[in-house]
Order: C-alpha cells, then structure tokens, then sequence
C-alpha cells in the first residue's frame, strides 16, 4: 500500500514535534543553578540594587547566557546575594525564579530578597551585588517559607531577622492570617512559644518597612525604635483586690501607668492594652500587674 505525499508528510511533522518535545522535556526537567553557570562560565551578571520596596524586588539582574546552547537556569530560595559595600546589607534570595535562556540572549528580571544584617543600612539604589552560595539551616526554612505563601512584606523581613539577627519574635507584626502563620512558624522553628505581645517598630520611609514610598526621601537605616506595643495580658486571682497595671523597666521604674487601684473581682481576667511611644529606648521590659506590694502577674517584654 503507497503512503500519499500529504501522509507522508504528516508523519515527518509528528515525528519532529515528539522529538522536540522529547528535547525539550530533557532540557527543562534538569535546570542548571545560577551558582553552577557562574562557575562553569555559561552565563555573565549584572546586578544592582533598585531602589524599591520589599513587594517590587530590591535588586534588578540582567542574565546573559553566553554558552552554545540553550539553558534553563534557576535561581534557588536561600542564595545569597552579596553586597559590594560593607556598609549595607547583604541579602537573602526569598523567591525562586527558573530562566529559560537560548543561546546568546539574554534577560533582565527583578529579585525578591530580604535583608540578613539589621544593623547595616538598606540596599539603597545602584549598588553592585551579585550572587553567592545558598545559605543552610532555619533561615532558608524560613525564606522557603515566605516563597511558599508570598509573604513579601515588612512581616517577612522581621522573621528573617529572627534568624539572621536574633531579632525577638514579637517584633514580627501580622496584619493578616498569612503572617499570623509565619509568625508562629518561626516559633516553632526556634523552639519557643509565640509571645504574648506584639511591638511595632517605626521604620521609617525605609525600603524594608511596610509603607514605604518611593516618592518621598528614603532612610538608609530601618529605624528600630519602638513605635507601639499590644498584648492581652491575661491572670487569675484569688479574691477581691485593688489592682495597679503598669509597664516597668529593668531599673523597676515605672514606665507607663494605665490603671491604679482598679477594684477587680476573683477568677480568671484579660487586659487588653495598646501603648504608643516615641522615646523608650530599646531593651527588655516587664508589664506588671500589682495589688499593693503584691505581684499577681508578670510578663516580660522587649522593645
């Protein structure tokens, strides 16, 4: 039986489309990392900080593939991204993107990190980074994490600190379900049980805060003065007794008075308070509540 032309050429066009198909699987199923094409001279890197928030991206990258072939290149949650100035903080890659590049062409793309030296000023804008190793332990747990869920806000940034810096984890401020989850998931993380308070820090109109706006002069430096702190400070007494609420520093001298000699019932009780500042220095603190010379309550606190 004679196979017509039209057949024929059906049978070419099927077999091309498997083989590209079959090549293209085998291409893309084994991407290279950003660190292996570095190393093995297949790609060249341009990277420079942008000047934007945390939810744009703080670094561009321009990525040129300068192999024979094409490559598939992903750029791994955890990598570090360095800084050519000592002064600013390095960062730590928290959304994981794969190019794909054919020969000899390049891309331009924006990367999500966040900032893994608190103490250092902001990437700022047209400084030079490029790509480091990818870090280990808790800390890419924790990037890996805020990749997973999108959480790409000044909620984010305070629970990389937390591992980065060692910052307290009651600085880390949810405003939705989202970052109530990572919030306690850096809890668990470290082991400890998620604190009874919450402290907000100023930030200032610095790239890592939550409302930052390009428009206006940017803070080098994300201001870690206390602004405000919440909690619901919960305790049981055994009778009727006058009660005093207050916050107190380590010195024991009153630092904020919200109630005095308060007459509360026996049983189990809550104070919600709220307490806005501008001048309390950092440090650890301790909200009290007292009947007289007695302690019936007493948590600690950082700011």
């Amino acid at each position: 039986m004679f196979k017509t032309y039209k057949t024929l050429w059906l049978m070419k066009t099927m077999t091309l489309i498997l083989v590209y198909a079959l090549f293209g699987t085998m291409l893309f199923a084994n991407p290279i990392t950003i660190q292996d094409a570095i190393k093995t001279n297949k790609v060249k890197v341009k990277m420079q900080s942008n000047g934007n928030g945390l939810d744009e991206g703080l670094i561009d990258a321009e990525i040129q593939n300068v192999s024979m072939g094409s490559l598939n290149i992903k750029l791994p949650v955890g990598t570090k991204l360095i800084c050519s100035e000592d002064d600013r903080q390095n960062l730590i890659l928290v959304e994981e993107q794969i190019l794909a590049l054919a020969a000899n062409t390049k891309k331009s793309i924006s990367l999500k990190g966040m900032c893994i030296q608190a103490s250092n000023s902001s990437p700022g804008e047209d400084i030079t980074y490029s790509f480091g190793e990818v870090l280990k332990g808790d800390l890419v747990a924790c990037a890996q994490y805020i990749n997973d869920k999108k959480i790409f806000t000044s909620c984010g940034q305070q629970a990389i600190w937390a591992f980065s810096d060692n910052h307290d984890v009651g600085w880390i401020s949810p405003e939705n379900e989202n970052e109530k989850a990572l919030r306690q998931f850096v809890c668990d993380k470290i082991g400890i049980q998620n604190p009874w308070y919450t402290t907000n820090h100023e930030g200032g109109n610095n790239q890592l805060s939550r409302n930052f706006n390009r428009m206006e002069p940017p803070a080098d430096y994300y201001i870690m003065e206390a602004a405000e702190i919440k909690g619901d400070f919960d305790w049981e007494q055994s009778g009727t007794k006058r009660l005093t609420f207050a916050i107190y520093d380590v010195e024991g001298r009153v630092v904020r008075k919200f109630f005095e000699n308060k007459e509360m019932g026996k049983g189990e009780h809550t104070f919600g308070f709220f307490y806005k500042t501008t001048h309390v220095m950092r440090g650890r603190y301790f909200a009290r509540m007292t009947a007289g010379t007695e302690v019936i309550a007493e948590r600690d606190f950082t700011f």
